[in-house]
């Protein structure tokens, strides 16, 4: 799993089909060049299945994996970060591997909380070093984050009975945290390496 990258970002859903490849996908070209590698992966794979193509039509210009991937102790074990897509999904992926609990975030909460963290300033420059300073960051202002009121809502709804237009609202709330984690990884980087937005996601978020 980690490859030549030197930390990883493992994203999770139900069954790697709809919402954890969208986010791998943005989060894998915008954090293209950098030393954080990022896969994902479902709770319950379904033998033979693929990608679902709403997720694909939402983001034609990325590179979405084709095959589910099964969660596995060892994936979530090996993650620098762990990234679901429900409250629920996290409790269970720390039930599988407990020692992940301190690395382990809804995506959208750890959009927040890397917020948080990058407005306290004194983060390293390079994105894997940023990286592993907002996982370690994190855990202690999410007190701060309730009380701020949440940005964004803890869960992403499974939008895999959704209409067309539900699945395409489902999939600008993946892209528009996925980019908040990305651009806190990047700092400063961020406008020049991967503020681009390409065309594809611009169409998911309308």
């Amino acid at each position: 799993m980690r490859g030549t990258s030197d930390l990883v970002v493992l994203v999770l859903c139900t069954a790697n089909q709809c919402r954890s490849p969208a986010a791998e996908a943005v989060l894998a070209e915008r954090l293209a060049g950098t030393a954080v590698g990022v896969v994902s992966a479902g709770f319950a794979v379904r033998p033979g299945a693929a990608v679902d193509d709403r997720t694909r039509r939402a983001l034609p210009d990325l590179a979405v994996e084709a095959v589910p991937r099964q969660l596995t102790p060892d994936l979530a074990v090996g993650a620098d970060l762990v990234l679901t897509m429900t409250l629920a999904q996290r409790s269970a992926v720390v039930g599988l591997a407990p020692s992940c609990v301190r690395r382990a975030f809804t995506l959208t909460e750890f959009a927040d909380l890397a917020e948080l963290v990058e407005q306290a300033g004194h983060l390293p420059t390079a994105p894997a070093e940023r990286l592993a300073a907002l996982v370690q960051a994190a855990p202690r202002l999410r007190a701060a984050r309730v009380a701020d009121g949440p940005r964004r809502a803890d869960d992403v709804e499974d939008p895999y009975l959704l209409d067309e237009a539900g699945y395409a609202g489902v999939m600008a709330q993946i892209v528009e945290a996925a980019a908040a984690v990305s651009g806190c990884v990047l700092g400063a980087s961020a406008s020049t390496t991967s503020s681009r937005s390409p065309s594809g996601v611009g169409r998911a978020a309308g």
